[in-house]
């Protein structure tokens, strides 16, 4: 593992990724912002020259494609940002051609910047290092379970020793908690995930029990193995308490934040069909039939009917059957306000 690279992560510096958009989007660093040198179709006709006539070719048609106004028009993008953040750091794929030009353009201009030698690629193989690593370096791992719809969320995002994994998966992890905004790639994911790791002082590390997939995102192998093997502390909440949470957060504020109606009771209806085999067709119609119902009529205790009925035939079986694989690493169990106290206490 690179310690300059970690350097870099943890000096809050923004980075500038200058590979074209569809790089880009697989996956780069955070704090980092797409200024490419090259777009997409321009990029994709380098490559393919260089694959045939070799690396001056290439060169030759790049600079062919980025020239006078479209160049000035580059760099200025460049130097716009770097004014906002003049500690910014500069990186392509490799470190090679792309960036050697980029550095050579803004030197045109008097700007100095850093560029990453090797690039990208040498980045995230730092990320995923550090990733695998992790569970290997010696903090004391705690991990909040409880049934759905426990708060167990809300207790993580109020602890500087956690991190959340939810929120840098934006998806609550479940069948149910897919937000409107779209997840970040896996690669995005888990270079977050990363640099949260690297950003974490504490010697406890808390996180919340989570499958291995959140969403389309799932954890690094020996991340979930670790989660797995270490100790609990167990949020228990009464089922009526567990139903009212669930219903604010997935009928009450989403209907607060102007989502109509219609589109959410879509959206609740999707999701209830990803779980149609684990709960079978006979019982999917009559909790779909019930979710129609509480939408047309707009009654919270309607809501709360269908709500129930997923809790007893879906998540409550399943959850059970985790934890009590796991009984023996329950360190502690309570209500919200006890578990909240006892690791105020203790950690």
């Amino acid at each position: 593992m690179k310690s300059l690279h970690l350097k870099l992560f943890n000096s809050q510096a923004p980075f500038i990724d200058i590979r074209s958009p569809k790089e880009y989007q697989k996956g780069s660093l955070p704090r980092s912002i797409n200024l490419p040198i090259l777009l997409d179709h321009e990029y994709e006709s380098v490559g393919t020259v260089y694959k045939k006539h070799g690396s001056k070719a290439a060169l030759d048609l790049g600079h062919s494609l980025v020239c006078g106004e479209m160049k000035t028009e580059r760099v200025n993008t460049w130097l716009s940002f770097i004014k906002k953040n003049p500690s910014a750091i500069l990186f392509c794929f490799r470190g090679g051609k792309r960036s050697e030009i980029a550095k050579s353009w803004l030197g045109e201009f008097g700007v100095e910047i850093q560029i990453v030698k090797d690039g990208y690629k040498s980045l995230r193989k730092t990320c995923i290092e550090l990733l695998d690593s992790a569970p290997l370096q010696g903090k004391n791992w705690i991990i909040i379970g409880g049934f759905t719809g426990s708060n167990k969320t809300t207790l993580i995002k109020n602890k500087k020793m956690a991190i959340d994994l939810e929120t840098i998966a934006n998806h609550r992890g479940s069948a149910f908690g897919a937000f409107r905004t779209p997840q970040p790639s896996q690669i995005n994911f888990e270079n977050k995930l990363a640099f949260s790791y690297l950003n974490h002082i504490s010697d406890v590390l808390f996180l919340e029990d989570e499958s291995r997939t959140i969403g389309k995102n799932y954890l690094p192998k020996s991340w979930y193995k670790k989660m797995q093997n270490s100790a609990l502390i167990i949020i228990r909440v009464p089922m009526e308490e567990r139903i009212n949470n669930i219903y604010n957060e997935y009928v009450k504020i989403p209907m607060q934040h102007k989502k109509d109606s219609a589109t959410l009771s879509l959206s609740l209806s999707n999701s209830l069909n990803k779980i149609k085999k684990r709960i079978g067709g006979k019982r999917h119609d009559e909790i779909q039939k019930d979710m129609n119902e509480a939408f047309k009529l707009n009654k919270k205790i309607l809501h709360k009917e269908w709500i129930q009925k997923i809790l007893i035939n879906y998540y409550d079986p399943m959850y059970k059957y985790q934890l009590n694989k796991r009984k023996d690493l329950v360190l502690f169990e309570g209500n919200y306000e006890d578990v909240k106290d006892y690791i105020d206490n203790n950690f």
